[in-house]
């Protein structure tokens, strides 16, 4: 597999090619969040100097194509050069999620933009008014288009009580609706060279339960990580979110207060100022809780075997985390939540990473291949919700 890399004015004209001049490459992928490219050039190379010198004029765009199919589609949002032994410029591209981190919602504090019982998606990205006022997505595109543009729109269970708007940042907005308990999923899918540079659905898109992959560590596993590390945090049982003159708990419910008694309780506040009502805060708390101690594992795989990304699996997907030896025992089935490769200088993949989500609960007995361990596979709902801990895959492999 080998990648190519455009870079491009605002409208998708190419302005050079990049193959064979970056010294380096790093895609972030994210689930319903902001995915980035990372792009390091020699501060001599001609095509620094061409990066530079567009910078004075447009913003440039950067195109990711693995084996000639658009994988990646973002705009400028920094550089940074270095001189001393070596001479580096490091310049960072998003993906069109990013272009409403520099777009204001309307409405004014005497006047603000009011949403009243609107399905979350809705309000993200609806091309209807909602109660007369206009999506976060389209008051974003209303005066000039943000080159980020509607997608497929799918409800979700959650209905958001009110929610007030006023001069503020949309991407936080957007980002803070889809974290909250049952929010909506946000997928950006980048477009062909041209002036819209993604589009964005919304509604419940990583629904799957069922794994595909399994990466194992350990006897009786298939054996394509090569070493794994375990770090155990501690929980936070419950939540406070103080919104505009009200505020609210999270749902204490029977499974936390029974955990509570083994593992004590465990206390935060959120501040959320467009948050109008009791429910919506309670709904965001419950999105925080984490009912018991968590665990992050990073694993090694063995890159004869290991599957690859973006190919095998993506963001979303499902797979099997098994990892057994001694104390450190895990099984779980998982969501992808991020997505890391590294490509050198002739375009190959060197390096991969994933993150999942992996459950709220250590693994209480040992993890046995094939079998149910109640306390993992309770602990990892495969839904939208936060309430889960991360779990890094990170691969070494050339030549994919």
């Amino acid at each position: 597999m080998t990648w190519s890399f455009v870079l491009a004015n605002q409208a998708g004209t190419t302005i050079d090619v990049l193959d064979g001049s970056a010294k380096q490459v790093q895609l972030e992928y994210q689930r319903s969040d902001v995915s980035k490219a990372i792009v390091q050039l020699d501060v001599d190379d001609d095509r620094a100097f061409t990066l530079i010198t567009q910078v004075a004029s447009i913003t440039p765009r950067l195109y990711a194509y693995r084996d000639g199919v658009l994988k990646f589609a973002g705009f400028l949002t920094s550089i940074e050069q270095t001189a001393d032994n070596e001479a580096n410029l490091t310049a960072t591209f998003e993906d069109g999620l990013a272009l409403l981190r520099y777009r204001i919602s309307e409405g004014t504090p005497d006047s603000p933009v009011e949403y009243f019982a609107q399905n979350s998606a809705n309000i993200i990205a609806s091309t209807s008014t909602l109660g007369g006022y206009r999506s976060l997505l389209s008051q974003a595109n209303f005066n000039t288009a943000s080159g980020l543009a509607v997608g497929t729109v799918t409800a979700t269970t959650v209905v958001v009580d009110s929610l007030n708007v006023s001069r503020e940042v949309i991407l936080d907005r957007v980002l803070e609706i889809s974290k909250m308990t049952g929010g909506p999923d946000l997928r950006v899918n980048p477009q062909a060279q041209g002036a819209t540079l993604a589009t964005l659905d919304v509604g419940p898109l990583y629904t799957s339960q069922t794994p595909t992959i399994t990466f194992g560590y350990g006897a009786g596993t298939p054996v394509n990580v090569l070493s794994v590390a375990q770090q155990i945090t501690p929980p936070q049982t419950r939540v406070i979110v103080v919104g505009n003159e009200v505020e609210s708990s999270s749902t204490v419910t029977a499974a936390i207060t029974t955990a509570e008694s083994a593992v004590g309780r465990w206390e935060a506040v959120e501040q959320r100022s467009d948050l109008q009502s009791v429910t919506d805060c309670q709904n965001t708390a419950d999105a925080l809780v984490r009912a018991g101690w968590t665990q992050t594992i990073s694993f090694t795989p063995d890159p004869a075997i290991a599957p690859s990304p973006l190919q095998d699996y993506n963001i979303g997907d499902p797979v099997r985390l098994v990892a057994i030896r001694g104390s450190i025992a895990a099984d779980a089935t998982v969501r992808v939540n991020k997505i890391g490769l590294t490509i050198d200088n002739s375009g190959v993949e060197t390096d991969h990473s994933v993150e999942c989500e992996v459950g709220n609960a250590v693994v209480t007995a040992p993890a046995v291949p094939k079998t149910t361990n109640t306390a993992t596979n309770t602990d990892a709902p495969l839904t939208s919700s936060t309430q889960s801990i991360s779990t890094a895959v990170n691969f070494g492999r050339r030549g994919i």
